[in-house]
Order: structure tokens, then C-alpha cells, then sequence
């Protein structure tokens, strides 16, 4: 900012000493650099850790108040692109939905493209398109980069085996979020420049795997106010889940939805069951206990049990009510419905 700008003067008028105790962060088009400045326009001495700080802080509120910490709900878990099992996805394409976080974004990825020669800027997946297109725009009307590249996807771990570099130096490559690192390297494997690969976001325990890193969620300490806690991957024969009867949901680059279970059809005939259960259920049968509307008000397959049946009947002819209950409570019928049944 400069030393004469009309915003620096307001500063200045205040009552609190601004000039240590605030920041004003700009992007340095000569050195293109991220620079932190007193009011004063002096450097200020901990610019490393204060633009640090900002950065994550930023990125930080940013993913988690437009939903990218995504938690899989009850009965659910998630299968991602590389075959891992989690119950928690990262997706950095929900906080593209707030329009100024492309631009935000962008202005922290700028020194990876600034007074470079990139010809192509390739994507994870296509979700994250919007932040390639606004840091390449925004650097080349401000001089950082003569011509327009490329923007493509490789749609994540599904399109690797087509994904083709021929210009690793010429090619910048972005990773929307990641938690093992395991993206970058197949990357690397496939022709690219370690040095031109950037990770937005990462959560896990070990960031040196995710290259040049924009902002780690991880938390840090138990005194870290703004990270997340990191989450496992599992194999799918390791997965917890999985043994919980949790229904996988897999992920395909940046499309995913709920699938309903397969259901296998299995019929139960009453010479099936012991002979003891064979006789009371024979006795429910002949009450009307089973009520089954196979069509009502475009209601099919409607199956329920009809409480009302079991005082309906002398209980001369059939077994006494309570001892009924009894033999339902012993076989483990849930309490709520014995409830319903007396009500």
C-alpha cells in the first residue's frame, strides 16, 4: 500500500499505536513476494511468521465455515478415489461456492506463477478450475505472466494413467486437498515438477508430503484454536467401518452421492423356524396380528403388527396376553414396541 494512500492516512488518525500493533499484507509485483508492513510503510520485523500466520488463519475460516471438512453421516462412510476408506472427505470445491473465495485463494497461490513461464496450469479435479483461471488472469493483467495458460484436469487419481507432461518446468499443478500425499507422488511418477506442484489444503500428520503446502488444517497443539484433527485412512480390508456394516460411498473425482444398499430378497417359511416359535406364530396368524397392505393410498409392501388383536380374542382360545408380552420381551423385543402393544 502506498505510503500516501487515503486508507493509510484514516489509520493513522486512530487512537490505538496501529503502527506496532498492525499489519497491512500486500503482494510485491517487483519481487513477487507476500509482504507484511507496519502503517508507517517500514517492514515489519516477523514478516515470515506474521504472513504465515495470516495465511493459514485465512484458509483456515475460509474451509471450514463453507463446508470443505465433510463428515459422513451416521451409517455412511466414504470411499475415496485412491481406495482408501475414511469417515471424513476433504473438498475443497464447497468453499469455491463463496464467490470471493477463488480470488482469496488465488492471491496467496500468486508467487508460484508470478515472472514464470507457465504454459499449462492442470487441476485435480475440476471443481478448483475457478481458482486456476482467476490466479492466471489476475497475474496476467498485472504483468506476471505474458500469455494465458492452459487450464485442465486430470480428474483425479481416475484420469492419472492419461494425464501426459510434456513441460513439467512450463507446468503448475494443483492439488485441492489431501491427507496422505500420495497424489503428489503419483504426479511426480507421472512426469511432473515436484517444485511445480502446490497443495491447497492438507490434514494429517506428516505436511512434508504435500510439497509446497498453502495451508495445513492440521491442528497443532491443544492450545491451537484453528486447525482440525487429523483422520485415518484405512485399507478396505482394515476398514472399521466397514466391519460396523457402515454402507461405503465412493468418490469419483469431484462427484459423489448416497447409493442405496443392494437388496438381496430372502423368504422365511414358518417350517423354518424352531417348532416351539413355528406354534406361536401359527396362534398370532389366526388373530389377524400380521396386518400386510400390499397397495393403500400408493403405499406398497405396508407390513405392521396390530396390538389391538391381542385383546380382541377370549383368551380362552389363544394364550393369555401377558404371557405373550413376556415371550416377546425374552426374545428381545425392543421396549418401545411392548409399549405400543399395551397402549
Amino acid at each position: 500500500m502506498n505510503t500516501s494512500s487515503s486508507i493509510r492516512g484514516r489509520l493513522e488518525l486512530a487512537t490505538v499505536n496501529l503502527n506496532e500493533n498492525a499489519r497491512i499484507f500486500s503482494f510485491d509485483e517487483l519481487n513477487g513476494k507476500h509482504t507484511a508492513e507496519r502503517l508507517d510503510g517500514s517492514p515489519s520485523p516477523g514478516a515470515t511468521s506474521e504472513i504465515n500466520a495470516t495465511k493459514r488463519h485465512t484458509l483456515i475460516e475460509l474451509f471450514i465455515k463453507n463446508s470443505g471438512h465433510m463428515k459422513a453421516p451416521r451409517g455412511f462412510h466414504y470411499v475415496k478415489p485412491s481406495g482408501k476408506h475414511v469417515d471424513t472427505f476433504l473438498r475443497a470445491a464447497n468453499v469455491l461456492e463463496l464467490s470471493s473465495a477463488a480470488y482469496m485463494i488465488a492471491y496467496w497461490i500468486m508467487p508460484h506463477i508470478w515472472k514464470r513461464n507457465i504454459e499449462q496450469i492442470v487441476v485435480d479435479t475440476s471443481g478448483i478450475s475457478d481458482i486456476a483461471l482467476t490466479v492466471a488472469y489476475e497475474a496476467i493483467c498485472r504483468g506476471g505472466i505474458k500469455k494465458l495458460p492452459i487450464i485442465s484436469s486430470h480428474q483425479s487419481y481416475g484420469g492419472l494413467d492419461r494425464l501426459k507432461i510434456s513441460q513439467p518446468n512450463e507446468t503448475l499443478l494443483l492439488i485441492s486437498a489431501t491427507t496422505s500425499g500420495d497424489l503428489g507422488d503419483k504426479l511426480v511418477a507421472q512426469g511432473a515438477n515436484n517444485d511445480q506442484i502446490v497443495t491447497l489444503f492438507y490434514l494429517g500428520d506428516d505436511d512434508q508430503k504435500a510439497g509446497h503446502l498453502l495451508c495445513d488444517l492440521t491442528k497443532g497443539s491443544p492450545e491451537d484454536n484453528w486447525g482440525l484433527e487429523p483422520f485415518h485412512n484405512f485399507s478396505a480390508a482394515a476398514c472399521p467401518y466397514c466391519k460396523q456394516k457402515s454402507y461405503p460411498v465412493s468418490l469419483g473425482g469431484d462427484q459423489f452421492a448416497f447409493e442405496p444398499p443392494k437388496v438381496e430378497e430372502i423368504q422365511l417359511a414358518l417350517t423354518d423356524l424352531p417348532e416351539p416359535r413355528q406354534k406361536l406364530f401359527d396362534q398370532l396368524a389366526g388373530i389377524d396380528f400380521f396386518k400386510v397392505y400390499r397397495n393403500v393410498n400408493d403405499r406398497s409392501m405396508e407390513i405392521y403388527l396390530d396390538g389391538n388383536a391381542l385383546f380382541s380374542k377370549p383368551e380362552t382360545k389363544y394364550r393369555p396376553t401377558l404371557d405373550l408380552l413376556e415371550r416377546l420381551i425374552q426374545d428381545g423385543v425392543d421396549w418401545y414396541y411392548v409399549g405400543r402393544l399395551l397402549i
